[in-house]
């Protein structure tokens, strides 16, 4: 059996954003909105955690038993802003 995945799930004071690959966004067909961010290499979305990181959570768990995840979760609480909002919005 394969290790589950660990997405890092990032918090700053006023927000939180799901750092995913984003080979597993376009292969799970999440649907991304600009309040999300990308990487500067583009290979990782942070998913705004109201909704796109919720649609990552409900496609990557789609068919599975109730009692069962898929991936693990890290917590980073950042004091002031996350990294990540200097980096650009997502898009297509």
């Amino acid at each position: 059996m394969s290790e589950r995945p660990v997405y890092r799930f990032h918090t700053d004071p006023a927000h939180g954003w799901l750092e995913v690959p984003l080979g597993e966004v376009e292969r799970l067909a999440v649907e991304v909105s600009a309040c999300s961010y990308v990487s500067p290499d583009r290979a990782t979305v942070y998913l705004e955690e109201d909704c796109d990181a919720s649609a990552f959570f409900k496609a990557a768990c789609r068919g599975l038993p109730l009692d069962v995840v898929p991936f693990e979760v890290e917590m980073i609480e950042h004091r002031s802003d996350a990294p990540c909002r200097s980096f650009r919005h997502y898009t297509r």
